[in-house]
């Protein structure tokens, strides 16, 4: 056996929980779970992020926003719908969820979901994304049908990964911390191995912060 674990990805009913308490090992998930008896956890804040990133694009005056989400098992996926329904929800408007599409967070995902999009009766001006990797995936998708991103339509990642800055054109993302996060697990983990803390103690919930880049604007349509 191992002296502590790190969960992650977390599943909003996540059986990894209950096992590692059944085996009484210290543990902390990298994101939260539905689970009764509190736990230890670190996590981004997923709601904000995707609330901030959906008025965004209601302030630059899209109408029809779409998410391209992974799945709602996690976690992680949930609060991030749950944010951008509370925006559009906050604009008077009314969630379609026809655009609202789950993938499985890679490129290859984003751009058959864009695509998808992109031959709907009603294009959508704007399109969220739950990773930089869908992200780039739905450019890729606009690409091949001549449309260009940040002038005909507007995407955003999640992530700020290294590939966001050099995509053409370079991507509005948010950066979620992920070096603070890591030190946060860590600190926790040997909290609960010196018995420092008990585990519904530790709740670090960390701040998004916006990177805009060149590949969402101000609608202008397609």
């Amino acid at each position: 056996w191992v002296d502590a674990l790190l969960i992650g990805r977390t599943r909003v009913n996540d059986p990894r929980i209950e096992l590692a308490r059944r085996a009484n090992i210290p543990f902390v998930t990298y994101g939260r779970t539905d689970s009764v008896e509190p736990h230890a956890w670190v996590d981004a804040d997923n709601e904000q992020a995707f609330y901030l990133a959906t008025r965004r694009q209601l302030d630059f005056g899209h109408q029809r926003i779409a998410l391209l989400n992974g799945s709602l098992e996690y976690y992680f996926a949930r609060l991030r719908q749950e944010g951008y329904a509370r925006a559009i929800i906050e604009s008077g408007r009314t969630i379609d969820p026809l655009i609202m599409l789950n993938g499985d967070l890679s490129e290859a995902s984003g751009y058959a979901l864009c695509r998808s999009l992109l031959i709907s009766a009603e294009v959508p001006t704007s399109i969220v994304c739950a990773t930089d990797a869908m992200a780039i995936g739905a450019i890729a998708a606009c690409r091949e049908r001549g449309i260009t991103v940040g002038r005909d339509i507007s995407i955003l990642g999640y992530g700020n990964s290294s590939a966001s800055s050099y995509c053409d054109p370079p991507l509005t993302t948010f950066d979620h911390q992920v070096f603070a996060n890591g030190r946060h697990i860590g600190q926790s983990l040997l909290q609960l191995l010196r018995h420092e803390a008990k585990p519904s103690d530790i709740h670090y919930l960390e701040p998004v912060v916006l990177v805009p880049r060149q590949s969402d604007g101000p609608r202008i349509g397609l």
